[in-house]
């Protein structure tokens, strides 16, 4: 095996870091390590040489793993620490992965970012530093942008990746916001390429729902869920269920809404495929087999119990078929939205489940940014 080497690209760059789970790591940051063989991908003005292995066909990971992996990312430009982490499959057998709140080296202009995205092929690493190296999806001030969801859409050359996101005013602390709206953020994809980032369209927020809370595309259709209610900070939601043309994702008027027996264009006569204080935000739908599963904490998005249901079609009847804990979250976090990962398929047979972890302080993250990235479970696959 060649010795590993590192490369060095201009203007927009994929850092390539891949660090063998279980090894043990300084307490402070290194340098990634890379491996030998490098794909290549350019388009607009974004140019990237970056240095990744091949995606293994059939591979299979742990959890423990997993967590190893995620603990030992270092040495990224604008990535030391982020929540949410939403995935979806590439064509090309990479995962595309969008975060939230992005904590960055202290080197960078700014130390925090709205969002950020990496790439993964197999467990090598990759960060998507867009030209002006400012977050992904650019902030519309006063208001950032929370990915939610993702879901790719197979093109001609590749993938459009679509991320649902929040529009957020901030307040005073990082708990402290208010959700304005919705949008959908395009990002082009080339086959081994960079994602390339594209128009962001507002979402209406149709009598109170909130859509984009979870995107799954099954073949020509992609679902878009919402949820409504919580009005408290944290509280259990409704959750409701749209559809669309796969081709068509970024425009709204063309998206139908299931009233209980059909999908019908009027938005207001969406009925609840979940009702009461059930789900929280955001959460993750995906199709397994002839089975639908949503996964999400049961009750609201502070709460310690990670719920998933089934269902056999998209709209329902959706069943709880498992409640499984949440890890304990450590002195001065939370713990929060958990999303599966099916394209990340575990030894065992399990589910693969992230949920979100963030220090309720911007002083705390940057203390102990590893305290402030997603943490790894696993639940029965239904």
């Amino acid at each position: 095996m060649r010795k590993p080497r590192r490369v060095v690209v201009a203007l927009s760059t994929l850092v390539c870091g891949f660090t063998l789970a279980g090894c043990a790591l300084p307490a402070d940051e290194v340098p990634p390590s890379y491996s030998a063989r490098s794909w290549t991908g350019g388009a607009g003005t974004l140019r990237t040489v970056t240095a990744c292995g091949d995606v293994v066909p059939g591979a299979t990971y742990d959890v423990t793993q997993l967590n190893g992996w995620m603990q030992s990312l270092q040495g990224f430009p604008l990535w030391r620490a982020a929540d949410v982490g939403a995935s979806t499959p590439l064509r090309d057998g990479r995962v595309l992965w969008a975060f939230g709140d992005t904590l960055r080296d202290p080197s960078a202009a700014s130390s925090f970012a709205a969002n950020s995205m990496l790439v993964t092929s197999g467990l090598c690493t990759s960060q998507v530093v867009p030209v002006g190296r400012g977050p992904v999806i650019a902030d519309t001030p006063p208001t950032v942008c929370w990915p939610t969801s993702v879901t790719a859409v197979p093109t001609g050359s590749g993938d459009a990746a679509y991320v649902a996101c929040s529009r957020i005013r901030r307040g005073a602390s990082l708990l402290d916001f208010t959700v304005t709206g919705t949008a959908i953020a395009r990002f082009d994809v080339p086959l081994g390429g960079t994602p390339v980032p594209g128009p962001v369209v507002a979402v209406p927020r149709s009598s109170d729902i909130t859509w984009g809370s979870a995107l799954v595309r099954d073949w020509d259709w992609v679902y878009v869920y919402g949820t409504r209610g919580g009005g408290a900070r944290g509280a259990g939601r409704t959750l409701y269920a749209a559809r669309v043309a796969a081709d068509q994702v970024q425009d709204p008027s063309r998206w139908t809404f299931w009233n209980g027996t059909a999908w019908v264009p009027d938005d207001a006569a969406a009925q609840p495929v979940l009702r009461g204080d059930t789900v929280s935000q955001a959460l993750s739908v995906s199709h397994l087999g002839t089975s639908w599963v949503a996964v999400s904490m049961r009750g609201g998005d502070l709460r310690q119990q990670v719920g998933v249901w089934t269902a056999p079609q998209p709209q329902g009847p959706w069943t709880l078929s498992r409640t499984v804990a949440a890890p304990a979250p450590g002195s001065g976090t939370i713990t929060y939205q958990p999303l599966a990962h099916p394209e990340l398929p575990l030894r065992d047979g399990n589910l693969l489940v992230s949920l979100s972890r963030t220090a309720t302080t911007l002083t705390g993250m940057a203390r102990t940014p590893q305290a402030s990235r997603p943490v790894f479970i696993e639940v029965p696959r239904p």
